[in-house]
C-alpha cells in the first residue's frame, strides 16, 4: 500500500485544502521539488502531494496501481520539464501522466530548461507550460502567471465554502486505509442516484498513518449526521486507527452509526470490538439497503436546491474538484454545463476552464474558445443591461482573454475585433487611472498582433499609444511596478526599431529605458526586487551595447557590454546558479565579438575561451540539451576567430567539434532544432572548404547538409528554409565553376521553395520581413546565373521581379536592409542593360544610406562601385 506525503503552509493539517501533486524524473525531485512547492503555495492554501523521495523508481512502478486510487482525487498534476525526464521517460510519463489524462485531471508542466520545445510536444502534445525563468524582459513575470493559471483550476477557499454550504447534509465515513477501495464503492452507491447527489461525505483519504488528525475527525464529526462505518474482516484487527479513535469518538458524539458490510465479515467479533454496534446492512442485499438507509437519507436530504442553476454550479464544483465527496467528473459537468445553459456567468467560465485545462473533460482548446465566446455575449448583455462598472470591468478582462484565445488559433481578425470592443469600453470608465490602465493594455495587445502579423510600422504606432498612457500613469502613479511596465514599453519599442534597422532610434529608447532601470536598481531594497532590478539593468545595457555593434560602434558596444557584465558576475557569484552563469558566458562571448570585428584577435581568444570554460562546466555538470548545444556554438564561434586570423586547420578541427556534439545529440533526441544546427555545422563547414578554394569538399558538405534538409522535411514544422539554402549553396557552387544551367537549376529550385513559404505565410495571415526577403534574393541569384549563363531576357524579368517585391516590402518597413537590397537590385538591371538611369537610382539609394549609416563601410564600396560604373558607361575616364 503506497503511502503520500505533502507539504502545507506551517504543516497544517491538508485536510480540506485544494490537492495538487508533484511528480519528477526521480533525479530531479531533490533539486525542484522544495521550490516548486513555495511556488505554488505563496499562491494556494494548497496541500502539495509527493511521493516519498528515498521511493525509489522501481517501486513507484509497482506502486503505481494503488496510486491511481489516490491520484484519481488530485485537482492538479505538477511536472518540472529537465532534459532528464524528456530523454529518460519513466513512471512520470509512461504511467502518471497518461492516468493525468485519462483522468481528466489538469497538468502544469513548469519548463525548467530552454531549447526543449519539441521534445516537450512529442511527450506532452499541445498543453502549455509555464517558464520560471524567462529571456524575454517583457514578458508577464512568472509568478503573476503562474497566480493566475492556480486560481483558475483549483477553488478557492471563499468559493470552497459556498460548495460546503451547498450540501444538504453531511456523512462521515470511517475506514480502514488497506479497504479505500470499498469506501470508494459505498460512495459511488450512495450518489449513484441523484436525489443524494447533494450529500457530503467527510472521509480522511489523504490522512497520513501515524499523524494526529483528531482535531480534524473531531470537526469532522461534529457536523456529520451520520457515522457509516466500511465494514470488512480488516476491521477487526487489534488496535487499528477505527477501533481506536473514530468507533468511540462517534459513540461518544452520540452520532447515529450504520455499518454497511462491504466484505463477509465476523459479526461476533464485530459486536465483540465494536461495543453496541448496530445492526448493519450487506451492500448486496439491495432490499435491506433500501430500507435501513434511504429511508435514513430522505430524512436529512431535502433536495430542495435542484432547480436552483447556482446550487447545481456548486454542487458540480463539489464533484469537479473534491470537495466532501468523490471526484466524479461526468455528474460534475452535468451540473456545471446545466448551470451554463441558464445563463448563469459563473457557470460558463468555468466550462471554458475545464475545456482549456483538461480538467473533468477532455482538453479541447476549440470547444474552449466556442464555450468561451457565449460567455462574452453572456457578460455583454449583463452589462448593457446593468451599466454596472464592475460588471464592465469584468467584460473587458474577458476581451482580453477572448482575444488571447483568438489569437492562439491564429483567428487574427477577431482577436482584433475583441481588443477593439474592449478599447471602446474603456471611453466609459469613470477614472483616469482605470481608463489609462486598461487602454494602454488594449494598445500593447493590438501592437503584438500587428508584430504578428509582421507590420512593424503598425505595432510601433500601437506601442506609441500605450506608450503615451504609461508615461503619463508614472506621473502620477510612482511605484517600481509602474516604472518596471514602462521601461518595458521602451525595450518593446526599441526591439522594434532594430527590425526595421532604425538603429539611431532604437537607441533612442533603449536609453530612456536605462534611465529608469538605472534608477530602480540604485533605489531596489536587498533581496529578490534587487536582484530583478539589477538584471533587468543588465538586460538593457547589453541590448544597447547590441545595438553599437550593429552599427558598428564597436569601443561604445565594448563599454556597454563590461557595464552589463559587472552586474552580471556578480550575480552570478552571489546565487552561483546555472541561469546567471549561462548568461555571464553569453557577454564574454558578445565582449569577444567586439574584439574580433576590432581586429583583436588575441584579447577576443581569451574572452571566447572564457565563455568556452563555462559551457564546459555547465554541459558537463547539467548534462542538458541547451548546455551542450551552447558548448557546440562556442566551438562554431572559436573555429570563425581561428579562419579569420587564417589558422585554417585549427579552424576546421573546431568546427569539427561543434559537429560531433550535434551529432550525437541527433542521436540521442533528433528533434527538428537539434538536427537544424547539425545542417549548420554542414554549411559552416562547407562555407570554410569554399573558402579554402577546394570546391569537391565543399560540395560534399552541402550535398550532406541537403540530405539533412530533406530529412527535416518529415519532421514538424515548417523547415523548408534549410532546404531553400542548402540548394542556393550548391547552385552557388556550379556557377563558380560555369556550371550555369546546372545552378540555374538548383536556383529555380530554391526560388519555388521561396514561393511556397511566401504563399504559405501569406495565406496565415503572417507574410513577414523574411519570406519576402528569401523571394527577392532567391530571384536576384537566379537573374545573376541567367545573365551568366546567357539568357539576359530571362534574368532581367528575375530582377524585375525582385524590385517589384523589395519596393513594396521597402514601402511597408522603410528598413535599411530593404533599401539596400533595392540599390543592388537597380545596379544588376542597369548593368545588364547598360542603363545609366538605372544606375543613378542605385546611386542615390547608397548616398542615402552612406549618410545616414557612415561608418557603414559596405554602403561607401558599393557607392564607389556604382560610381565607377557609370563612369564607364558614360565613357569618361576612371
Amino acid at each position: 500500500m503506497q503511502t503520500l506525503r505533502y507539504k502545507t503552509r506551517g504543516n497544517a493539517d491538508p485536510h480540506g485544502k485544494p490537492r495538487i501533486f508533484f511528480t519528477s524524473h526521480p533525479d530531479d525531485f531533490e533539486r525542484y521539488f522544495e521550490w516548486t512547492a513555495e511556488e505554488l503555495l505563496k499562491y494556494q492554501d494548497a496541500a502539495v502531494w509527493y511521493l516519498p523521495e528515498e521511493c525509489p523508481p522501481g517501486a513507484q512502478e509497482d506502486a503505481a496501481d494503488d496510486l491511481e486510487t489516490l491520484l484519481s482525487q488530485m485537482q492538479l498534476f505538477v511536472i518540472p520539464v529537465t532534459t532528464r525526464l524528456l530523454t529518460d521517460p519513466g513512471v512520470t510519463l509512461q504511467r502518471i501522466f497518461p492516468l493525468s489524462q485519462r483522468l481528466h485531471i489538469p497538468v502544469l508542466p513548469l519548463m525548467m530548461e530552454s531549447g526543449l520545445d519539441e521534445l516537450f510536444r512529442e511527450r506532452f502534445g499541445d498543453l502549455q507550460y509555464l517558464q520560471p525563468e524567462n529571456d524575454d524582459p517583457t514578458a508577464t513575470p512568472f509568478g503573476e502567471r503562474l497566480e493566475k493559471f492556480l486560481s483558475r483550476v483549483l477553488t478557492g477557499d471563499d468559493l470552497a465554502q459556498r460548495v460546503r454550504d451547498a450540501f444538504d447534509a453531511y456523512i462521515f465515513l470511517s475506514y480502514r486505509k488497506k479497504d479505500r477501495r470499498y469506501a470508494q464503492e459505498l460512495m459511488r452507491m450512495i450518489h449513484g442516484s441523484d436525489r443524494w447527489r447533494d450529500i457530503a461525505i467527510w472521509y480522511d483519504e489523504y490522512l497520513v498513518p501515524g499523524e494526529d488528525f483528531n482535531a480534524a475527525i473531531r470537526g469532522a464529526l461534529e457536523k456529520s449526521r451520520l457515522f457509516a462505518l466500511v465494514v470488512t474482516p480488516s476491521l477487526l484487527e487489534e488496535g487499528n486507527y477505527v477501533m481506536k479513535y473514530e468507533y468511540p469518538a462517534a459513540k461518544e458524539a452520540g452520532k447515529d452509526i450504520l455499518p454497511f458490510e462491504m466484505r463477509e465479515t465476523d459479526r461476533d467479533l464485530l459486536h465483540r470490538f465494536y461495543e453496541d454496534v448496530p445492526e448493519g446492512v450487506h451492500c448486496g442485499d439491495l432490499g435491506r439497503w433500501e430500507e435501513l438507509f434511504l429511508d435514513y437519507l430522505k430524512k436529512i436530504a431535502s433536495g430542495a436546491g435542484e432547480k436552483d442553476p447556482v446550487h447545481n454550479f456548486l454542487i458540480g464544483l463539489a464533484y469537479l474538484d473534491g470537495i466532501d465527496v468523490e471526484v466524479d467528473s461526468s455528474k460534475a459537468f452535468d451540473l456545471i454545463s446545466g448551470a451554463a445553459e441558464t445563463g448563469l456567468i459563473e457557470a460558463s467560465q468555468k466550462l471554458v476552464h475545464m475545456y482549456r485545462d483538461g480538467k473533468g473533460v477532455p482538453r479541447d482548446y476549440g470547444k474552449a474558445l466556442a464555450q468561451q465566446e457565449k460567455l462574452a455575449a453572456l457578460m455583454r448583455d449583463r452589462y448593457r443591461g446593468s451599466g454596472d462598472p464592475e460588471d464592465r470591468g469584468a467584460l473587458f478582462e474577458e476581451l482580453l482573454d477572448l482575444s488571447d484565445s483568438f489569437y492562439a488559433v491564429r483567428r487574427m481578425s477577431s482577436a482584433e475585433e475583441a481588443l477593439l470592443e474592449a478599447l471602446k469600453l474603456t471611453d466609459e470608465e469613470d477614472t483616469n487611472y482605470k481608463k489609462y490602465s486598461r487602454r494602454y493594455r488594449c494598445y500593447d495587445a493590438l501592437g503584438d498582433l500587428e508584430a504578428a502579423y509582421g507590420r512593424p510600422e503598425r505595432a510601433a504606432d500601437y506601442y506609441r499609444k500605450s506608450l503615451a498612457y504609461r508615461e503619463f500613469m508614472a506621473e502620477g502613479v510612482k511605484t517600481g511596478s509602474v516604472y518596471r511596465d514602462l521601461s518595458n514599453s521602451y525595450i518593446s519599442l526599441g526591439d522594434l526599431e532594430v527590425q526595421l534597422g532604425h538603429m539611431q532610434e532604437a537607441e533612442t529608447w533603449y536609453q530612456k529605458c536605462l534611465e529608469i532601470r538605472e534608477k530602480l536598481a540604485a533605489e531596489a531594497a536587498p533581496g529578490e526586487d534587487r536582484e530583478l532590478a539589477q538584471e533587468g539593468l543588465a538586460s538593457v545595457l547589453g541590448q544597447i551595447g547590441r545595438a553599437r555593434e550593429m552599427q558598428g560602434r564597436l569601443d561604445e558596444a565594448d563599454g556597454y557590454y563590461r557595464r552589463s557584465l559587472e552586474l552580471l558576475e556578480v550575480l552570478a557569484a552571489e546565487k552561483n546558479t546555472p541561469w546567471y552563469r549561462r548568461k555571464t558566458a553569453i557577454l564574454y562571448r558578445d565582449i569577444g565579438s567586439v574584439c574580433e570585428q576590432k581586429g583583436a584577435f588575441k584579447e577576443a581568444k581569451a574572452w571566447y575561451l572564457k565563455s568556452l570554460k563555462i559551457r564546459e562546466e555547465l554541459a558537463e555538470a547539467l548534462l542538458t540539451i541547451r548546455a551542450r548545444q551552447d558548448l557546440a556554438r562556442c566551438c562554431i564561434d572559436m573555429g570563425w576567430l581561428e579562419e579569420q586570423q587564417g589558422h585554417s586547420a585549427d579552424a576546421e578541427s573546431w568546427y569539427q567539434r561543434g559537429m560531433s556534439i550535434r551529432r550525437k545529440l541527433a542521436g540521442e533526441a533528433g528533434t527538428a532544432d537539434i538536427v537544424r544546427d547539425l545542417w549548420s555545422s554542414h554549411i559552416q563547414l562547407g562555407d570554410l572548404k569554399k573558402r579554402q578554394k577546394k570546391a569537391d569538399e565543399a560540395v560534399t558538405h552541402y550535398r550532406e547538409s541537403l540530405r539533412i534538409a530533406e530529412a527535416l522535411q518529415k519532421m514538424p514544422g515548417d523547415e523548408r528554409r534549410s532546404l531553400l539554402i542548402s540548394c542556393g549553396n550548391l547552385g552557388e557552387m556550379e556557377a563558380a565553376r560555369g556550371n550555369y544551367d546546372e545552378a540555374a537549376a538548383w536556383y529555380q529550385k530554391a526560388l519555388e521553395i521561396a514561393e511556397a513559404l511566401a504563399d504559405k505565410a501569406l495565406a496565415d495571415g503572417a507574410l513577414t520581413t523574411d519570406e519576402r526577403f528569401n523571394l527577392c534574393i532567391t530571384c536576384n541569384n537566379l537573374a545573376r546565373v541567367l545573365q551568366d549563363g546567357g539568357h539576359a531576357e530571362q534574368a532581367l524579368a528575375y530582377y524585375q521581379k525582385g524590385v517589384r517585391i523589395m519596393e513594396a516590402l521597402f514601402a511597408d518597413t522603410k528598413s535599411i536592409r530593404a533599401e539596400d537590397m533595392l540599390g543592388i537590385l537597380y545596379y544588376n538591371i542597369g548593368d545588364l542593360k547598360k542603363d545609366v538611369s538605372c544606375l543613378q537610382r542605385a546611386c542615390d539609394v547608397w548616398e542615402r544610406l552612406t549618410s545616414r549609416v557612415p561608418q557603414h563601410a559596405g554602403f561607401r564600396e558599393r557607392l564607389e562601385t556604382v560610381r565607377k560604373r557609370m563612369k564607364e558607361l558614360e565613357g569618361e575616364p576612371l
